[in-house]
């Protein structure tokens, strides 16, 4: 996949933060992290943008993997924990939870449309395929 993706938190409509240690968790087992804001996925162009912070609100991949790499069920965990919402282009926008649409700013929902709620990786595969 040639695209970005984004991943952030929100409460109240406002960037919302939660420690980055969930990401080098879910993350740590298959990316290179030697640049803190950098992390290069094993078996895959992609690419995981991060602040360099105890705590974050959210970060972007660029040149998500394909379906088949652990990435994806650890992306869905992140969803699960922190409460985020996954979105790329114009109408392809995910949450694991259908509580994090009343935080979500309103702007964003006029512009992306209501997210799909999912947990499952196929679903969310095909969402993206499909924008």
């Amino acid at each position: 996949m040639s695209f970005d993706i984004s991943i952030s938190r929100y409460k109240g409509g406002k960037f919302h933060s939660y420690p980055r240690a969930i990401l080098e968790n879910a993350f740590g087992g298959f990316t290179d992290r030697s640049d803190p804001t950098w992390w290069r996925m094993s078996d895959s162009f992609a690419v995981i943008q991060v602040d360099d912070a105890d705590e974050v609100h959210g970060f972007c991949v660029n040149r998500p993997p394909y379906g088949a790499h652990p990435f994806w069920p650890a992306l869905v965990d992140v969803l699960r924990q922190t409460g985020s919402a996954l979105y790329w282009g114009v109408g392809g926008f995910v949450v694991a939870d259908q509580a994090v649409i009343a935080d979500l700013p309103p702007d964003m929902i006029k512009i992306l449309g209501l997210p799909t709620v999912t947990t499952s990786v196929s679903e969310i595969l095909r969402l993206i395929r499909e924008n």
